[in-house]
């Protein structure tokens, strides 16, 4: 990410669920630092994302929602028992995994609010959250920088989508971002698909790392696990200077198998022990609370005990108890076995697309593939 003459650069993560934003002030080449934006209004969390979600403030008298009346991100969940979610995917009535008769989701129905078009959805949310962005990079530099951006200093924003959004979900989602930075000044605005967007950053990681070290004609499989789809590709390196050059090998692996897959499993588990147990009147505000603690901490947390270092069985320290209030004590206890059928169908699918990948870039080309999957943590090579 290299620009010519000095730009700001701001890139957002726009995703069904959840966004992400970020910035990088070029002077020089050698002063790109990317800074992620880690405070959002409405919560107290220092995090990389915030809510694809929005709520409106509804006019008493018309029983509609007033005009530029909305809240976005954290604001709008916290306010509002029943925020707009998964509006992006109402872009595009041919996404696969929703139905546009019903214009539902998992089962859940995506109820655009009144005299609001999927168009306005994403404008308004990209207002909401481009403005932000520009206040925390405004609070970032001095007023004598900041004055610059748009003038002597051009704007460009990259934004990263899913890949399964048609042209016209990309044209809308185009004019949105202009209509949000209309007044900005000299901006440019492009798109890029997630897995693209990871597969480069997984490249330059690598160049950077000598113990994974990339050379001419290796093959690489990567894995982008995003919340709804991961995608999966496999690219040869055709030169590493002095620009980085790649070619994909073979068709990319696509499974509905993302974040969201486990969020639905854990719901099911839910439902199933409530109702096991005749809690079947639980408020939708405790499921919902149940829910956040979930993605929250437990999806993030979570470990097997003969994964960690030094664990054995199972032991009173295996059981992780659920928030959930309307029940004796407050919390459902949930034993390993259960938090790991959770995971398990994703994980599973996950293993045999890259599993797939592997095998269709060694016949292709007849050599073996090196694997590199990003993890929080650790490099692994499989």
């Amino acid at each position: 990410m290299t620009a010519e003459k000095p730009a700001l650069i701001i890139g957002i993560d726009l995703g069904a669920k959840y966004s992400a934003a970020a910035w990088c002030y070029t002077v020089t080449p050698q002063s790109e630092v990317i800074r992620s934006v880690r405070r959002w209004p409405g919560s107290t969390l220092n995090v990389e994302r915030v809510p694809t979600a929005l709520s409106y403030q509804v006019n008493a008298r018309s029983k509609t929602n007033s005009k530029g009346d909305f809240r976005w991100g954290f604001e709008a969940k916290s306010n509002d028992p029943n925020p707009c979610l998964d509006f992006l995917l109402l872009l595009d009535e041919s996404y696969p995994i929703i139905s546009s008769a019903q214009n539902s989701i998992h089962g859940r129905k995506i109820t655009p609010p009144a005299k609001k078009t999927p168009a306005d959805l994403i404008t308004d949310y990209m207002t909401g959250l481009i403005t932000h962005v520009k206040r925390t990079i405004d609070m970032a530099y001095p007023c004598n920088v900041t004055e610059s951006f748009g003038k002597e200093v051009i704007i460009e924003y990259c934004i990263t989508i899913s890949p399964l959004y048609c042209d016209l979900s990309k044209s809308r989602i185009i004019e949105a971002v202009k209509t949000a930075i209309i007044g900005q000044g000299q901006t440019t605005v492009r798109l890029i698909s997630t897995p693209e967007a990871a597969a480069v950053y997984y490249f330059q990681t690598l160049e950077k790392k000598p113990k994974y070290a990339i050379k001419v004609g290796d093959l690489c499989v990567f894995a982008h696990c995003g919340g709804e789809t991961v995608d999966v590709r496999s690219y040869e390196i055709k030169a590493l200077g002095p620009l980085l050059c790649v070619a994909e090998v073979t068709a990319e692996s696509r499974g509905f198998c993302g974040s969201n897959s486990v969020d639905n499993c854990f719901k099911e588990l839910l439902e199933r022990r409530l109702k096991a147990d005749n809690y079947n009147n639980m408020s939708a505000e405790a499921m919902r609370a149940a829910m956040d603690h979930f993605c929250k901490y437990l999806k993030l947390g979570f470990m097997p005990s003969k994964q960690r270092s030094g664990g054995g069985g199972a032991g009173d320290e295996d059981v992780i108890l659920c928030p959930l209030s309307g029940i004796p004590n407050g919390y459902l206890p949930l034993t390993e076995d259960e938090l790991i059928s959770v995971f398990h169908p994703s994980f599973e699918e996950i293993t045999n697309l890259v599993k797939g990948q592997i095998q269709a870039a060694e016949a292709f080309r007849q050599r073996p593939v090196t694997v590199r999957i990003l993890h929080p943590h650790h490099w692994f090579t499989i």
